[in-house]
């Protein structure tokens, strides 16, 4: 599986099908602000980085980061 370089034509594959190479890292911060008896506010960061070499291009669709996700939580406390 070495030796992959897909911007030099140098594509390898597995099984006959080509795979990504990447790596990915990423970490979730959260913080809850007691508001009153029965509320609160919900904080939430997820930050990441990831990075494709050698058979890859770029991160598989599945994997790659979203810039902006925001989730709406009503009065029930379900996100929708």
């Amino acid at each position: 599986m070495t030796g992959a370089d897909i911007k030099a034509g140098k594509g390898k594959t597995l099984f006959g099908t080509s795979f990504a190479q990447y790596i990915k890292i990423d970490n979730d911060f959260r913080y809850y602000l007691k508001l009153g008896a029965n509320s609160k506010l919900a904080n939430r960061v997820f930050a990441g980085y990831g990075y494709a070499y050698g058979n890859s291009v770029n991160l598989p669709f599945v994997k790659q980061f979203l810039l902006v996700e925001v989730i709406v939580s009503g009065p029930s406390g379900r996100a929708r």
